[in-house]
C-alpha cells in the first residue's frame, strides 16, 4: 500500500496541509523539521482516518483534532488520503508506533490470548504510551503453540516454524548491534525467578535477562520484535513510527532505519519522523543504492494558519546546513559556522600542520562558532577549497583570506575589487602581526620578567632577522630563541618556534590591540 497524498484540514496543528506527488516508488518517507511543526500531527491524520474509513471507531475528541474546535468554532477536521492502484483502506492497512515506548520489565507464568492487532489497534492518537514486548512475548508462544495443531503447517514442524521467527529477530539484532542477539524462549511459562521473559546472548554472557538490557536496547528491541511479528497481520500497509530513534545512541540511530527498511513488507510504505543525523544519513544511504526508494518531507517553515502544499525532496536537495539544523536545533552552529575563512597552511607538515589556521583560530576564538577558519595549503589552493566548501555547506559565507606577499599596493585593490569573497592582509605576511610591537610588549608583560630592556632585545633580534631574510616569515625562530634567554620563565614558550607563535603570542592579541582591529577590518566580516 503506497501512498499519493494526504490532506489535512483544521486538523491539530494545520488549517489546511496537503501533502502531494509522493512517487510510487517510494518505500520510505522521512518528515523532518523543527519541533511543534506538525510531523507527528500527519501520524495522527493517518490513525484517525483509518479508523473512520474502516469502521474500528470514530475518534471524537475536539480539543484534540480539530483546530478551530480548539479557538471555539464548531467545524470538524478532516483527512482524506489517496492510494495508489485505487486502493481503499482496509483493517490491516495501518500500522503505528508512538514515541512513548518503554517496557522496563515483564514477566508471564501463563498464556493469555491477544487480541487481534488488526481488530483491535490499540492506539487512537500518537501521544499515547505504547508498550508492546509483553504482548509480542505472549503472541509469540501462542504462534509457536498454533502451528503444532495447524493442518496447514504439516511440513512443518512447530519447532522449526518458531526458530523461523526467532532466527529473523536475532538476525535483526545481529544487524544493529553486532554482539547481542535473542536465544530461544527459556522455561516459558516457569514460575522462578527470571521465568516468562526474553533471554539474550551478549559477549561472553548467554543468559542475559531482558530486564537487563539498556534502555536503548529495549528500545531497539521493542521496534524490531513488533515489526517481525505483527508483519504477518500487516502484508500490506503504511508502517508509521513517531521518533524512530527515541532513546536509541547516535551510532544505532541509522542502522535500525536500514534494518527496518529491510524488513517492511515490500507492498508496504514506511513513514517516520525524526530529529536524528543518523537517521537521515542513512536515507540517504538508502536512497543511494536504490534510487526512488526514499522521498523527503520537509516541514520546516511550514505555515500552520494558511493553505501549505508540501512536495517531496531528496536529501540532496535540502542544504547540508538545513539538516543540520533540523537535526540538532541551536547546536547547528556549534558544528556550521555563518562565516568559514579559507587561509593559508600547509597541510602536510609534520612540525606546522595547518599553522595560520590554528594562528587565526587563536587570535578570534572569541568570535567561534560565528567564524571558523580553514587552512587549504598554498594561495594557489585557495578557489578550489572555497568551490568545495560552499558546496558542502551552501549556508555558509565562505571568504578566502592570504598574505600580501610582494603584491603592491594597486595590486592588491584590484584583486579584491574583482573578488568580493577574496581578503588580503595590509602586511607581507600574518608573523608580521605576531611579531607586532604590541604582542611583544605583551608577551613580556605577561611573562613578568625582571630583565632589564627585555622587550628592546626581543625587538633587536625581530628587525635583525627582518633585515637579514626581508620579511617577519624568517623572524619567529630568532625571536623564539631570544625570548627563552631574556625571559627567565622559559616554561610554557613551546617546544618550537610554530608552537611558540600559534600557541603563545597569538594567544596574547586581544580585541584591544589595533593588530587584531586592523586584521577584522581587512576580514570584513558579513
Amino acid at each position: 500500500m503506497k501512498v499519493a497524498s494526504i490532506r489535512l484540514q483544521n486538523f491539530k496543528r494545520f488549517t489546511d496541509l496537503q501533502i502531494v506527488d509522493i512517487p510510487e516508488s517510494v518505500k520510505l518517507v522521512v518528515l523532518v523539521g523543527p519541533n511543534g511543526c506538525g510531523k507527528s500531527s500527519v501520524l495522527d491524520g493517518f490513525i484517525r482516518w483509518h479508523r473512520y474509513n474502516t469502521g474500528l471507531g470514530y475518534l471524537s475528541d475536539p480539543e484534540y483534532f480539530e483546530k478551530d474546535r480548539q479557538q471555539g468554532s464548531v467545524e470538524e477536521g478532516s483527512v482524506e488520503v489517496s492510494l495508489y492502484g485505487g486502493q481503499n483502506a482496509t483493517k490491516d492497512s495501518l500500522y503505528v508506533r508512538t514515541a512513548y515506548r518503554n517496557d522496563a520489565d515483564f514477566s508471564s507464568s501463563e498464556i493469555t490470548a491477544q487480541p487481534s492487532p488488526i481488530d483491535n489497534p490499540r492506539l487512537h492518537r500518537s501521544i499515547e504510551d505504547d508498550k508492546t514486548v509483553s504482548q509480542n512475548y505472549q503472541r509469540l508462544l501462542l504462534d509457536s503453540i498454533t502451528s503444532l495443531y495447524d493442518q496447514n503447517n504439516k511440513t512443518k514442524e512447530a519447532q522449526e516454524i518458531c526458530d523461523e521467527l526467532i532466527g529473523r529477530i536475532r538476525t535483526s539484532m545481529l544487524n544493529i548491534f553486532g554482539d547481542l542477539s535473542l536465544n530461544g524462549i527459556e522455561e516459558a511459562l516457569g514460575s522462578g525467578d527470571g521465568a516468562g521473559a526474553f533471554y539474550f546472548k551478549k559477549g561472553n554472557v548467554t543468559s542475559y535477562h531482558y530486564k537487563n538490557l539498556s534502555g536503548g536496547e529495549k528500545a531497539a528491541f521493542d521496534l524490531i520484535l513488533d515489526m517481525h511479528i505483527k508483519s504477518k497481520y500487516f502484508p500490506n500497509a503504511i508502517y508509521c513510527i513517531d521518533e524512530i530513534e527515541a532513546h536509541l545512541h547516535t551510532k544505532i540511530q541509522g542502522t535500525i532505519l536500514r534494518e527496518f527498511a529491510r524488513i517492511v513488507p515490500d507492498d508496504s510504505q514506511l513513514w517516520v519522523t525524526t530529529h536524528s543525523l543518523g537517521t537521515l544519513r542513512a536515507a540517504q544511504e538508502i536512497e543511494a543504492g536504490k534510487p526512488g526508494s526514499v522521498c523527503v518531507i520537509d516541514f520546516d517553515g511550514v505555515a500552520l494558519d494558511s493553505e501549505t502544499v508540501l512536495r517531496p525532496t531528496t536529501l540532496d536537495s535540502v542544504a547540508w546546513r538545513k539538516l543540520l539544523s533540523i537535526a540538532l536545533d541551536d547546536l547547528t552552529e556549534l558544528i556550521v559556522p555563518e562565516v568559514l575563512v579559507i587561509c593559508e597552511g600547509s597541510l602536510d607538515s609534520e612540525r606546522n600542520p595547518v599553522w595560520d589556521e590554528r594562528v587565526y583560530r587563536q587570535i578570534f576564538c572569541d568570535k567561534r562558532p560565528l567564524v571558523e577558519f580553514k587552512s587549504c595549503g598554498s594561495k594557489s589552493d585557495l578557489e578550489r577549497a572555497a568551490t568545495i566548501a560552499s558546496g558542502i555547506s551552501p549556508g555558509t559565507h565562505v571568504l578566502k583570506l592570504r598574505d600580501r606577499d610582494d603584491l603592491t599596493p594597486e595590486h592588491r585593490t584590484r584583486l579584491l575589487e574583482d573578488d568580493p569573497n577574496l581578503r588580503v592582509l595590509k602586511r607581507r605576511s600574518l608573523e608580521s602581526y605576531l611579531l607586532d610591537d604590541e604582542v611583544l610588549e605583551a608577551l613580556v608583560s605577561d611573562r613578568g620578567t625582571n630583565e632589564e630592556n627585555a622587550i628592546d632585545k626581543l625587538k633587536q633580534a625581530r628587525n635583525a632577522a627582518i633585515s637579514r631574510n626581508g620579511s617577519a616569515k624568517g623572524a619567529v625562530g630568532p625571536v623564539y630563541d631570544a625570548a627563552k634567554e631574556v625571559l627567565g620563565n622559559t616554561d610554557g614558550l613551546g617546544e618550537n618556534r610554530f608552537q611558540f607563535s600559534a600557541d603563545v603570542l597569538a594567544k596574547l592579541i586581544t580585541q584591544e590591540m589595533s593588530i587584531r582591529q586592523e586584521i577584522e577590518a581587512i576580514l570584513d566580516l558579513p
